[in-house]
């Protein structure tokens, strides 16, 4: 796997430790719901600024994990 490609999991991990939805996650993101359905099933992956977006969400939702 290349450094700026996610697992399905991890995409998953991440909505859901910031406790949203498919619909509230693809809005923060700018993508529709159809889309992160497909990064977490494994049909499509996330690219380019997408992929940005989820690091930095990664590191948002570790940092919200920790202050809980």
């Amino acid at each position: 796997m290349r450094e700026d490609e996610m697992t399905t999991l991890e995409i998953r991990r991440i909505r859901e430790k910031l406790n949203l939805t498919q619909v509230q996650f693809a809005e923060q993101l700018g993508v529709c719901q159809g889309t992160v359905s497909h990064w977490e099933k494994g049909i499509r992956s996330p690219t380019g600024s997408a992929v940005r977006l989820l690091r930095i969400l990664a590191g948002e939702s570790k940092r919200k994990k920790t202050s809980n």
